[in-house]
C-alpha cells in the first residue's frame, strides 16, 4: 500500500493516476477541502470519454488508513462553472454537464458486489470514525 505524506500528495498522485484517463477530475465531500483522518473515505469522479468500472484502493496518510473509492462518468461539454462548495477540481474545467453520479445508478452484477463490498469498507470505516452503531446496520443485509 502506498504511504503520502500530505493530502496534497494524495490529490498529485490521484490527478497522475487519472489524467489519461479523463477530462475532469473532481474529490467530493468532506475531504475535499477538510482534513483527512483517520479512516477517512476520498470520493473521486472521473469524467471522461468511456466509462469504466469503479476503483478502490487504500492507502495510508501518515500512518492513518484512508480509502479511495474513484467512480468513472461520461464527460459533456458545457459552459464553465464554479463547483459546489464539497467538491475541488483537481484536473481540468468544471462544467454544467457533469453531474456527479447518483445514488441510484444501475450496475450489472459484478459491478453490484463491488459496489456492495466498498459499501461494506466505506461503512466500516464511518463507524471506525465516529463509533456509531448506525453505521454498521448499513451493512446489514435484507431479506
Amino acid at each position: 500500500m502506498k504511504t503520502f505524506k500530505t493530502k496534497t500528495e494524495v490529490f498529485e498522485y490521484l490527478k497522475k493516476k487519472f489524467m489519461s484517463n479523463g477530462k475532469v477530475i473532481i474529490v467530493k465531500g468532506s475531504t475535499s477541502y477538510g482534513a483527512i483522518k483517520a479512516f477517512s473515505d476520498i470520493d473521486v469522479n472521473v469524467y471522461g470519454e468511456k466509462l469504466e468500472k469503479p476503483y478502490y484502493e487504500l492507502i495510508f496518510l501518515k500512518r492513518m488508513p484512508v480509502l479511495i473509492s474513484v467512480y468513472f462518468n461520461k464527460y459533456k461539454k458545457g459552459k464553465s462553472i464554479r463547483p459546489l462548495d464539497n467538491m475541488r477540481v483537481i484536473y481540468g474545467r468544471y462544467n454544467c454537464n457533469l453531474i456527479p453520479g447518483s445514488a441510484n445508478e444501475k450496475y450489472n452484477p459484478e459491478q453490484g458486489v463491488r459496489r456492495e463490498c466498498q459499501m461494506v469498507v466505506d461503512s466500516l470505516f464511518k463507524y471506525l470514525r465516529h463509533k456509531d452503531k448506525k453505521d454498521l446496520e448499513r451493512v446489514q443485509k435484507r431479506i
